[in-house]
């Protein structure tokens, strides 16, 4: 059984949310945007960083945590190990920054999938983004 190997590292650059806005009910799922990879080619067998950046608005400022998946080439999911975002609680929006360690163990097309939950556990839309293996 082939699996990629990775560790999952996530910073957040948490935003200042609008003040005087209305009161928004507690449950509101936080909403993903934007998300930039540094590369997305990796080098088989071989241990890589990869890094980016999404972006995250949360009307009740209650984002907490990073969740993924990856995709094999085979088709096998993998989920990624979910992490606390740093600086996000109290924050309406901001910029998550991201690093990754893969090591992807065949050539081919992988896909790695990416979301928020809050501190309710109401998850975000995913972002997709396809990783080349060769």
């Amino acid at each position: 059984m082939n699996r990629a190997t990775l560790i999952a590292i996530a910073i957040t650059i948490g935003g200042c949310g609008s003040t005087g806005a209305p009161a928004v009910p507690a449950g509101t799922a936080p909403v993903v945007s934007d998300l930039k990879l540094a590369t997305t080619t990796l080098t088989v067998g071989k241990t890589e960083t990869l890094t980016g950046t999404l972006k995250f608005v949360d009307p009740d400022k209650d984002a907490k945590t990073l969740k993924g998946e990856i995709t094999l080439s085979s088709g096998q999911k993998q989920a990624l190990p979910g992490s606390d975002a740093q600086g996000v609680n109290g924050a309406g929006e901001g910029t998550v920054i991201l690093g990754f360690m893969f090591n992807l163990p065949t050539a081919g097309s992988y896909t790695l999938a990416l979301w928020m939950a809050d501190a309710a556990g109401n998850e975000s839309n995913h972002l997709t983004a396809t990783l080349t293996a060769q």
